[in-house]
């Protein structure tokens, strides 16, 4: 539980670098545990604080995750 709040955390920083940016974009991240090693089908979650609106997200076999916001 932990790893995914610290991860939709991350997404949420990154998130809103990228909402100044462009008018459509997506959110890539890898999801390791603490050896460094993926962690497949990790559920990612990228939410908006302010509308609340979530999206969800697996990570493929390799940990890797993108969604378009």
């Amino acid at each position: 539980m932990r790893k995914t709040l610290a991860i939709c955390v991350w997404l949420l920083a990154a998130a809103s670098a990228v909402y100044g940016q462009a008018a459509t974009a997506s959110v890539d991240g890898t999801v390791l545990d603490s050896t460094g090693a993926a962690v497949p089908a990790a559920e990612v979650i990228v939410a908006n604080s302010t509308t609340g609106i979530e999206r969800r997200v697996q990570t493929s076999g390799a940990g890797l995750s993108r969604r378009r916001i």
